[in-house]
């Protein structure tokens, strides 16, 4: 939509950006390189290391969604609003890229959202259709003041149209939140399916297993050109087969290539020859995930917050939301889009 020309007369509220916001954002975006730098280190560092799966998330993942929250909020920062104007006949919005216009008559609604990654406050405001047309972000002087300058404005025009947009938007959320929860509940069960299986493994192994000798089907070294490892194939009396890739100790590796072994010693399951470990030089993972408690512990969590996620589009789909309001530190249920 093409706003018309505002009148050139004098606003009566001038917002202008904060000059320490304009240095943090820079600082964010120097924080967010480094945290870059050592997203990146952490993870070729694991290439050459044996690591369970919480020291290289610890190493690389973290530190990459701390990098990524960081650019996103430095540059929110840097290429937010310069000043903002308003008057009695809409909103003036100036920026490095130029200057929009708004008369509130085309405003439909008005709402302040937090940035998921940044987790920073930016009004949006949205035409009398639901498409957003505009935001600034907090990096303007006396933010709030500015968002309830605004919304008094809007307010004064058609109520029921900010209303339909609201619920227009609460259940396009709902929807996007309830599909989440579904994939991450499917996420939960398949977690718990792959621990009950290495605990049956487990107890087969334990009770069940006899000595034998597998079929090497190669030694390799990991795509990391360090991790040495083995693949192997066990058959049992009635032709059945399983493999396995393992990885070996260095020593172990040698010692077989040295050789030009064809077979090597293992234990498995004769009813299950998939099921199997070698007898001496494979190196076991300590993975905390891979234990009961781990595995069972974090199906359970993800299964919670599915039940919350759910819960909360059923609240968006009826037009309300779960607001946290960071100055009381308390959660409250608001009408959507209403929140602190």
């Amino acid at each position: 939509m093409e706003s018309q020309e505002l009148e050139h007369s004098e606003p009566i509220f001038v917002y202008e950006r904060a000059a320490n916001k304009q240095v943090l954002g820079g600082w964010m975006l120097v924080g967010g390189v480094g945290a870059a730098i050592v997203s990146v280190l952490g993870f070729v560092l694991a290439l050459f290391r044996r690591v369970d799966q919480l020291a290289l998330h610890s190493m690389s993942t973290f530190p990459m969604i701390i990098a990524f929250g960081l650019f996103m909020g430095g540059w929110t920062l840097i290429r937010g609003p310069r000043r903002v104007r308003v008057g009695e006949e809409g909103i003036e919005i100036e920026q490095s890229s130029g200057t929009s216009q708004h008369r509130w008559s085309e405003i439909g609604w008005v709402t302040v959202n937090t940035t998921s990654m940044a987790q920073q406050k930016r009004l949006d405001l949205f035409d009398q259709s639901g498409v957003k047309v505009a935001s600034v972000s907090e990096a303007i002087e006396e933010f709030d003041d500015l968002v309830a300058t605004v919304k008094s404005k809007v307010a004064d025009q058609r109520p029921a149209v900010a209303g339909d947009i609201q619920l227009r938007k609460a259940r396009k959320s709902a929807v996007f939140i309830a599909c989440f929860a579904v994939v991450m509940l499917l996420v939960s069960a398949s977690i718990a399916w792959m621990t009950h299986e290495e605990q049956r493994a487990a107890k087969l192994l334990k009770t069940e297993a006899v000595e034998g000798v597998a079929t090497i089907d190669r030694l390799f070294l990991a795509p990391n050109g360090v991790t040495t490892r083995v693949e192997y194939t066990c058959t049992n009396e009635a032709g059945e087969t399983g493999s396995r890739n393992a990885e070996i100790e260095p020593a172990y590796y040698a010692e077989l290539t040295k050789a030009g072994a064809k077979t090597v010693p293992v234990i498995f399951v004769p009813s299950e020859p998939s099921l199997s470990r070698l007898q001496h030089g494979e190196v076991h993972e300590d993975d905390f995930l891979k234990t009961p408690v781990g595995g069972y512990g974090l199906s359970a969590l993800v299964t919670v917050m599915c039940l919350f996620f759910l819960g909360a589009a059923v609240l968006q789909w009826n037009g309300w939301d779960i607001d946290y309001n960071s100055k009381t530190s308390k959660f409250s249920i608001k009408r959507f889009g209403e929140g602190d």
